[in-house]
């Protein structure tokens, strides 16, 4: 009687085993929820804000409203209004507010769309700004949002670029 007593419990013991084992590695392997994290330096910093509603992945933006703000390496900014045609106006942090105030006065509210990019050496401090901004201003949730910047682009920031060095 006693072996069998003994060996039961082993078995059973061995059945909890698996059991907690089991339970653990299931928890373990479930993704961890996302977090929103930004590191500084981050190339592509993620800032869509806030998340889109089910069924809002094709938002429809008419190009008289948007307005996109590129980030780009030493605290530069570049921006355009509409369509992307290559022509770029320079601006800087400081100027951005009275920028947006002036479109915003100019766009029809619910047509305005202000898209934000931020090239490969803008800084995590500079999409923040930018962001502080859109709240600063009273730009709607919904009517601002991070994409990423396109090599057409980062191409015409650099002709601007060699065209003030060269």
């Amino acid at each position: 009687m006693k072996r069998n007593t003994i060996i039961i419990f082993l078995f059973a013991a061995a059945f909890a085993t698996i059991i907690i084992i089991k339970e653990y590695t299931e928890n373990r392997s479930k993704p961890e929820p996302e977090t929103g994290n930004i590191l500084p330096g981050s190339d592509n910093l993620n800032l869509t804000e806030p998340r889109p509603e089910k069924g809002a992945e094709n938002l429809i933006v008419k190009a008289s409203g948007a307005v996109t703000f590129l980030l780009s390496e030493k605290n530069e900014v570049y921006y355009y209004k509409g369509a992307f045609d290559g022509r770029l106006t320079k601006t800087d942090y400081k100027e951005v507010r009275q920028i947006i105030k002036k479109l915003k006065s100019e766009i029809i509210p619910a047509d305005l769309m202000f898209i934000i990019k931020s090239g490969k050496g803008a800084s995590f401090k500079n999409a923040i700004d930018i962001l502080d901004e859109m709240v600063i201003n009273t730009i709607p949730a919904g009517h601002y949002a991070e994409l990423e910047i396109t090599k057409e682009e980062i191409e015409s920031i650099n002709i601007l670029k060699k065209a003030k060095n060269g």
